[in-house]
């Protein structure tokens, strides 16, 4: 299993919280606002990785893919520039949102 990425940024008196993960075969990052997912990207990998049969040398490809994805999502967020919001269905107040976002994806 691959570790993802999670950061926390303060500005303007607000604290965003950063994840990124490897979901199946995509790359998934979320910007969180008081619980809240207020942003989200997805970069589909040409194909699902099994992180266990990876060689030392495809995986630190596939993490610095993860961390370049995070570190842009975090450089938007700071930079003040549109948010990506790549999942397609609206969000309803009542639903749990990852649970959403994944299941959406992964039907892909």
């Amino acid at each position: 299993m691959i570790q993802g990425f999670n950061t926390e940024i303060t500005l303007k008196d607000s604290t965003y919280h950063i994840q990124t993960e490897l979901v199946g075969s995509r790359i998934v990052s979320l910007i969180f606002l008081n619980g809240a997912v207020i942003a989200d990207k997805q970069t589909k990998l040409e194909e699902p990785y099994h992180t266990e049969s990876l060689s030392k040398e495809e995986l630190k490809v596939l993490r610095k893919s993860m961390r370049e994805q995070h570190m842009n999502m975090i450089e938007q967020l700071k930079g003040g520039e549109e948010l990506p919001r790549d999942a397609k269905r609206p969000i309803d107040e009542d639903t749990d949102l990852i649970s959403k976002f994944l299941d959406e994806w992964a039907e892909e």
